[in-house]
């Protein structure tokens, strides 16, 4: 099941590929190539058996937000961010590189493409939430958040209102939860994730945002500092 899996996903991308090829050479045909910014990304990874499952929407463990971004630049420049970023970061990226100012209001920020190649440490979001995902033999709701500032992320259960603390340095794979040894730690990141959901809805329904770095108090800024996370 697994190899079948393996080989069949590994099928999907050769076949993605194919055609993000024929679509570059289309646009170098029509010589617009030189003068292009290119972003090739994903909205999500696939777990393949990582935890007994195989698709996506489950879980926000690495193997589904772990997603390829590229950015071709017209200049040729070429680099690597490590630190996180989100996808919200892709639209003012391309407005910047057009000369385009983005609007208030937005969650993501324009990405650092020249050298030195970081970006900003701050928490990065995602979310999944389905009233029914069909399993074997049951059918069950889920609604999950997660929150990653630096090598630390946070996974909240809104469901069963449980959380789940892992280093991702250490452990790539998400497989030791900390939030146990870690109460305070994971406790403050769960009221940083909380607000942002609140937030997010209000945003939904049509009342004014706010930044990101607004979520977090005092308290918790002294805390990511003292972690390292932000100067």
């Amino acid at each position: 099941m697994q190899k079948s899996s393996d080989a069949l996903y590994d099928s999907e991308i050769r076949f993605t590929d194919h055609h993000i090829g024929r679509l570059l050479d289309e646009i170098e045909s029509l010589g617009l190539f030189e003068g292009s910014v290119v972003v090739v990304t994903a909205d999500h990874g696939e777990e393949i058996m990582e935890r007994g499952w195989i698709g996506h929407t489950r879980t926000l463990h690495r193997e589904l937000l772990h997603v390829p971004l590229i950015i071709r630049l017209p200049d040729g420049r070429v680099g690597t961010v490590d630190d996180p970023v989100g996808l919200v970061d892709v639209m003012p990226t391309i407005l910047e590189q057009a000369g385009v100012t983005a609007p208030d209001g937005i969650e993501g920020v324009s990405l650092p493409l020249q050298e030195p190649f970081r970006a900003a440490v701050r928490p990065i979001f995602a979310e999944t939430s389905n009233p029914q995902v069909h399993q074997p033999g049951r059918v069950t709701p889920i609604d999950l958040k997660s929150m990653q500032i630096g090598d630390t992320k946070l996974i909240y259960d809104a469901l069963e209102d449980g959380v789940a603390l892992f280093d991702v340095a250490a452990d790539p794979g998400e497989t030791t939860n900390l939030a146990l040894e870690q109460r305070e730690r994971a406790e403050s990141l769960r009221s940083v994730l909380q607000d942002w959901s609140r937030r997010t809805e209000a945003k939904r329904e049509g009342e004014p945002g706010a930044s990101i770095q607004d979520l977090l108090s005092d308290e918790q800024l002294e805390e990511l500092r003292a972690l390292g996370y932000i100067q």
